[in-house]
């Protein structure tokens, strides 16, 4: 399953729409708050997409660092074992 997160609906709804047309199950969360908790209640999350930039104010209030943060724990208590960092400029 891919979690693809954005604030921008357009973005998302073309990431999930591209998803799926190749097959993925993806669900989607509009923007770092839904992310967070999307990661924190399904297990079954194995790929993120998300917008590094979103805003969102404090890590602890749903920005693209604190989905990051997030998606390093989870994919840790998800035994997966496998995933890329986001690139650097």
């Amino acid at each position: 399953m891919v979690l693809g997160a954005d604030n921008e609906p357009t973005v998302l709804d073309v990431t999930a729409s591209t998803l799926e047309d190749i097959g993925c199950e993806v669900v989607t969360a509009p923007g770092g708050k839904d992310a967070l908790k999307k990661l924190s209640t399904n297990e079954r999350i194995e790929i993120l997409i998300t917008n590094i930039n979103m805003p969102g104010g404090r890590r602890a209030h749903g920005d693209g660092a604190a989905v990051m943060a997030a998606w390093r724990a989870h994919r840790d208590r998800a035994g997966i074992t496998r995933g890329a960092e986001p690139f650097q400029r």
